[in-house]
């Protein structure tokens, strides 16, 4: 396992390989998900979950994957280039990443929770209102718990991609 979590993908066509294999291997698994998901559960029920992640899956795109990719890897290549491996400086970079990314996903929490209900009614019409209160309401349970963890491990997989280790967080894409 250690020697996956070192390895370090130096041409091209290595590094695509594995970044396409894993998001074939996460697209399979994904739809597997969902297969299980409408096997067990009834249409209403199903409605609600995917209703609940709208806003979580919309902050997490525009907060992580427009914005971090664009901003941190090719900082952090150019850090690595600049000094090699300083350690210190790479670490302290991403931590004051993630404590940026922290505090902008606290901002946005503290202006959705209070507007959540009426947001749903907008996101979710069809809806009738109980369901439109459980589903902001298990939208906010997510956006709480999982999009915090989402932060800082896309920091440390684009950290990961920076050093042109594509593999562990490929995998991490399937979990």
């Amino acid at each position: 396992v250690r020697e996956l979590y070192k390895r370090s993908y130096k041409t091209l066509f290595a590094s695509t390989v594995i970044v396409v294999g894993t998001m074939v291997l996460a697209r399979i698994f994904g739809l597997w998900k969902y297969r299980v998901l409408t096997s067990y559960y009834t249409g209403a029920e199903r409605d609600l979950f995917f209703a609940a992640f709208r806003i979580p899956d919309l902050v997490f795109d525009v907060l992580i994957l427009g914005s971090l990719s664009a901003c941190y890897i090719p900082i952090i290549s150019k850090i690595q280039a600049e000094d090699g491996e300083d350690v210190r400086r790479v670490h302290s970079f991403t931590l004051t990443l993630i404590v940026l990314f922290l505090l902008t996903w606290a901002v946005i929490v503290g202006v959705i929770f209070p507007l959540r209900y009426g947001l749903f009614q907008l996101v979710v019409p069809g809806f009738s209102p109980e369901n439109q209160r459980l589903a902001a309401d298990l939208s906010m349970y997510v956006l709480l718990l999982q999009v915090p963890l989402l932060i800082v491990g896309n920091v440390y997989a684009s950290y990961m991609q920076s050093r042109k280790q594509f593999l562990i967080p490929g995998l991490a894409q399937i979990a």
